[in-house]
């Protein structure tokens, strides 16, 4: 009876981010889901971040997604929504930032889809260094580290 209930959870789960990703705006409706997810984290967590500090958050959520280790969910949605993961989530500038994302996080997103510029970051966080993981670097108001 419920072999196909995980199935059908990750289909309602995508088809709502569908319909969450309604709100961009249509010069952006040619990017795929991931893209547009992607690059609206980029503006909710990395908005006011220069072009590299917008660049390592993006590379901390596909650094997830290509990790060995089990924690990390394999898709850039579940990594984004994996409970107590992304600040923006929870606060609710996610749901906002599909609204306001620029061309440049989507232009960081591509980018980053198609090379990852840091291959260790993993964590970062404003103020210090997260308790998880080891140190790599300050850029802008985050602090990175790695696995």
């Amino acid at each position: 009876m419920f072999e196909n209930f995980g199935m059908y959870f990750e289909q309602v789960k995508r088809a709502i981010f569908s319909f969450n990703s309604l709100a961009y705006d249509s010069k952006y409706d040619n990017y795929n889901d991931d893209t547009k997810l992607l690059a609206a984290l980029i503006y909710a967590e990395a908005g006011i971040e220069d072009w590299d500090g917008k660049v390592y958050v993006a590379d901390s959520v596909l650094n997830r997604v290509n990790s060995s280790d089990p924690y990390w969910p394999d898709s850039i949605y579940d990594v984004i929504y994996q409970k107590g993961q992304y600040s923006c989530v929870n606060d609710g500038n996610l749901k906002k930032a599909f609204k306001e994302v620029t061309d440049e996080c989507f232009e960081i997103a591509i980018q980053e889809l198609n090379a990852i510029t840091n291959t260790d970051i993993i964590y970062f966080r404003t103020g210090h260094y997260s308790k998880w993981g080891e140190p790599l670097f300050k850029h802008g108001r985050h602090y990175f580290s790695k696995e």
